[in-house]
């Protein structure tokens, strides 16, 4: 059997998503902005030397291994000269 998820995760059950001992009268009327998070979060990341060379190299990593990962869906049919299959009919 699975271990049971924090109830944090619990997303398919009656009130999923709210914390932990709090009802969901308790939260409050007008949830904070999602912008405003964000600008937060890209002050806070921007603010710290390691974490901005963290932040650049994923990105950087990412953005080449999607290139490289394009190549290689592409590159092998070419070079072996593989058609694609056609449909009956």
């Amino acid at each position: 059997m699975l271990a049971r998820l924090p109830a944090a995760w619990d997303r398919g059950r009656a009130g999923a998503g709210v914390p932990h001992g709090r009802t969901v009268a308790e939260h409050p009327a007008h949830p904070p902005r999602i912008r405003r998070h964000i600008q937060e979060g890209l002050r806070f990341v921007t603010g710290d030397a390691a974490l901005r060379a963290v932040c650049l190299a994923s990105a950087a990593f990412r953005f080449f291994f999607s290139a490289v990962t394009i190549g290689c869906l592409l590159f092998p049919p070419r070079a072996l000269h593989i058609c694609r299959a056609r449909s009956s009919g």
